[in-house]
């Protein structure tokens, strides 16, 4: 009888707490959801006696622990996730200045220079190069900075870069 007395008791407790919230919401287009919610509360209130009889309150219990956890493994998911599409960005942009540097080889070796070593610099768009070159045909000074300011020009053209910068090793 004692467990009868309990089970009205935590009815008309809540039903007492649940029309206490519905008069604190400022603003009643709230008011529909919190009506379901508490609904769906006072039904698991109701039910209780009955799920405890039946076993069914640990069932309950079991199911809702394994909807937690695979809540909790879809929160991890999401974050391997953005780690995932950090390491591909990673990758293209290491993939995208191995192809230009392969280019600017291939540009510098057309005027007659050696590549020594190239450097790139990329801010947001804004992608600078500095290059180390080497005269491999011997030709006088003048002719290696024609050789370099063409360079220069073919490169700024062909990538729509800003800076480039060659050096002239000896």
């Amino acid at each position: 009888m004692s467990g009868l007395y309990t089970w009205i008791r935590t009815i008309a407790g809540f039903l007492i707490l649940s029309t206490f919230l519905r008069e604190l919401l400022p603003d009643r287009r709230f008011e529909p959801f919190l009506r379901n919610l508490l609904g769906i509360l006072l039904i698991l209130i109701v039910l209780q006696p009955v799920l405890a009889a039946g076993d069914l309150d640990s069932w309950l219990e079991t199911r809702i622990s394994r909807w937690e956890e695979t809540w909790e493994s879809l929160e991890d998911a999401e974050a391997y996730a953005a780690d995932w599409e950090e390491l591909q960005a990673e990758f293209w942009e290491g993939e995208v200045k191995s192809q230009i540097k392969q280019e600017i080889q291939t540009i510098v070796g057309e005027h007659g220079l050696e590549m020594l070593d190239c450097d790139m610099n990329v801010e947001g768009e804004n992608i600078s190069v500095q290059l180390r070159v080497r005269d491999t045909a011997g030709r006088e000074e003048e002719a290696v900075s024609d050789a370099v300011q063409a360079v220069q020009v073919e490169i700024r053209e062909t990538f729509s870069l800003n800076e480039v910068t060659v050096e002239v090793e000896s």
